[in-house]
């Protein structure tokens, strides 16, 4: 059912774990932006890159001018995604057309030498296709040892749920209540980690009682006298004999 979500409780005293079915939808506001390795392979990525980042916004802040940049480098990237990326499974049917229709010339014996060199073209593109979108779907799973096999599989696709689910925070305990509000939940996560990495001005280190050993006299001095060259030489020597 679409909108609909499962969890998992824990099991108590019983041998069985409890399952909680929801069937809502919760705006958790914007999603992360995240970028594809294989989109560095794409030789219009660069372009698109160098186009948004150099043109001057004018802000009085620099770290404001730096956040549009990337503000605008990031609709950028999404826009060019959708144009490239977005519409591949439409590509890849035309160029299956395409080289089924050339296919069939083949065994008719009336492709001609310029179709040939088109054919191989088009295998090329689809092979380059099949590869990138191969490469999205390993990273969005994170399963690096796979190095070759079917994404098309169950495991795979479970793989990508399961992982989807793990990084997901859809509510939390708060003093004992059970909280799925989006706005409490994460004014909650915010609070945590600013409170676990707020800077304390105070040394956290007390060394108070400890009693440190004093140099005088002459001592001191033979720490403030030059070194020569040729007291280390007679130091390397007696210590080699």
């Amino acid at each position: 059912m679409e909108g609909s979500k499962q969890s998992v409780l824990s099991r108590q005293v019983s041998d069985h774990c409890a399952l909680v079915i929801k069937n809502n939808i919760i705006d958790w506001g914007s999603k992360p932006f995240r970028t594809f390795d294989v989109w560095q392979q794409d030789v219009g990525f660069k372009e698109v890159v160098k186009n948004a980042w150099e043109p001057t916004i004018c802000t009085d802040s620099s770290m404001e001018h730096l956040k549009e940049k990337l503000k605008r480098l990031k609709m950028e990237i999404k826009r060019w995604n959708k144009d490239v990326f977005s519409n591949s499974k439409h590509v890849r049917q035309k160029l299956i057309v395409e080289i089924d229709q050339l296919d069939k010339r083949d065994d008719e014996g009336t492709l001609q030498e310029s179709e040939k060199v088109l054919r191989v073209d088009l295998l090329s593109q689809l092979r380059n296709m099949d590869d990138r979108e191969i490469a999205m779907t390993k990273q969005k799973a994170r399963v690096e040892w796979l190095s070759s096999g079917d994404t098309n599989s169950n495991f795979f696709h479970s793989r990508l749920r399961w992982q989807r689910a793990k990084n997901g925070l859809a509510s939390l305990t708060i003093n004992g209540v059970w909280c799925e509000d989006p706005i409490t939940v994460k004014s909650q996560v915010k609070n945590f980690f600013e409170n676990r990495f707020e800077y304390n001005p105070m040394p956290k280190l007390n060394l108070d009682g400890v009693s440190f050993k004093n140099i005088f006299g002459a001592d001191n001095e033979v720490l403030y006298n030059s070194i020569y060259a040729t007291e280390i030489l007679e130091a390397v020597s007696s210590v080699a004999v």
